[in-house]
């Protein structure tokens, strides 16, 4: 089963187990994953806590769950960073070339498809945003440089150099 990331009220001298089968009672309460096959809700939750990740605005989760699911179709790569640092088990920002260097089944620059397994325990929104995802053109998508937690999505990569650039432009000068 999946932990389900809430606020629980719970007694102090309440035990691990307990404490761990009261997420899990939680997961199954609010995602229903009666309604999937065991691959499916592994699938759902693995691009759950990629979008948990990578989106920070609820409006856009269910825009990069509809890149990630663009990308798969097309035999993309998906080329996340948090991935890749799941794998280094290190959360630090990579710089250019170093997220090709990190051998891992979770490094998505390196190996297709989906990683073997969630990165991290996401929230309902990232849940929903992986159950049902916008179906858009996007293929590319990069931070805002404004610190909006925004991102600028591309269909093409032309248009995603594009967009790197107007994103680091935004950012404000350190005068």
């Amino acid at each position: 089963g999946y932990l389900y990331p809430d606020t629980y009220d719970l007694p102090p001298t309440i035990g691990a187990r307990a404490v761990i089968e009261n997420q899990l009672r939680a997961f199954e309460k609010r995602v229903k994953p009666e309604d999937l096959t065991p691959e499916e809700l592994k699938r759902a939750v693995t691009i759950a806590s990629m979008v948990e990740l990578e989106a920070q605005k609820d409006k856009e989760r269910p825009m990069v769950a509809g890149v990630i699911e663009n990308r798969i179709a097309k035999n993309m790569r998906l080329e996340l960073d948090a991935t890749v640092l799941y794998g280094l088990q290190e959360w630090k920002v990579l710089g250019p070339g170093q997220v090709r260097k990190v051998i891992s089944p979770y490094n998505t620059y390196l190996n297709a498809g989906l990683p073997p397994g969630p990165i991290g325990s996401p929230g309902v929104a990232s849940i929903q945003a992986a159950l049902d995802p916008d179906e858009h053109p996007y293929f590319f998508y990069v931070a805002k440089g404004d610190g909006s937690g925004e991102h600028l999505f591309a269909v093409t990569y032309a248009d995603h150099l594009k967009n790197i650039r107007t994103a680091r432009a935004m950012k404000p000068s350190t005068n």
